[in-house]
């Protein structure tokens, strides 16, 4: 199967996932493309899924689609339970966890396509400001 969902997901609702891919015709490691937390993982892993099915993810994971080599792994990095002793530190853990993730993929020059969450200026914008300053 091209996309291959954590199993563990069936029982472990809260914490973190990525997304990877890897291929058959090497014996390099996973490469991930995308890091990700939610409460509900199974629901969220197949909302990835259908995204990956209709193409509208993100660009490497895309193409990785098209790439008859490659498979798509959808997996747990870390379990984050709840602790229950303060609803919004409860909610920060999960987002710290996160952005350690994404930091520690990205220094491996992993996961370069990830977008923190909020707003951001559009890609469009910040290459124009960019070529201002002759970077």
């Amino acid at each position: 199967m091209k996309i291959k969902i954590d199993t563990r997901f069936k029982t472990i609702n809260r914490g973190i996932y990525g997304i990877f891919t890897c291929t058959t015709d090497n014996d390099t490691e996973d490469i991930c493309c995308y890091v990700g937390k939610s409460e509900q993982l199974a629901y969220r892993a197949e909302q990835h899924k259908k995204s990956l099915l209709n193409k509208t993810h993100i660009p490497t994971l895309n193409c990785a689609m098209d790439d008859e080599k490659s498979t798509i792994l959808i997996q747990l990095i870390e379990s984050v339970p709840y602790k229950f002793d303060n609803y919004y530190k409860d909610a920060q853990r999960l987002a710290s966890r996160e952005n350690y993730w994404i930091d520690k993929y990205q220094k491996n020059e992993q996961c370069l396509e990830q977008l923190p969450s909020g707003k951001r200026p559009s890609l469009m914008w910040w290459e124009s400001e960019k070529d201002k300053l002759g970077k």
